[in-house]
């Protein structure tokens, strides 16, 4: 178990996307979470696969999806505060090796 705490500069990051002093009433630090929680990527969709820029190697797929965060596993206030993320476009590489496809890398 860990402690995150909001920081001075995670106090002004805040306060300036949000266009003010005090969001949420922080005026100081404060610990946000006490417990440890996985964070993982949800895909949503596989919105297309194409041939991969030349650089991955001949052969090279590019997936493009949508994801956003799984926040199954977080705390609740951190679910709350980020129920309304909007989902996020990437693009991954996959390569044909001899007993199927696998992932490479994300590029974006």
């Amino acid at each position: 178990m860990y402690t995150v705490c909001l920081t001075q500069a995670g106090l002004r990051f805040f306060n300036e996307i949000s266009g003010g002093e005090g969001m949420f009433g922080v005026t100081k630090p404060i610990q946000v979470a006490k417990q440890k929680f996985d964070l993982r990527l949800r895909v949503i969709a596989i919105d297309g696969i194409t041939t991969a820029p030349t650089e991955f190697g001949a052969g090279a797929k590019m997936a493009v999806y949508r994801w956003n965060y799984d926040l199954s596993r977080a705390p609740g206030e951190m679910r709350a505060l980020f129920s309304d993320e909007a989902e996020t476009q990437g693009r991954a590489i996959f390569l044909l090796y001899d007993d199927g496809w696998r992932f490479e890398r994300i590029i974006e």
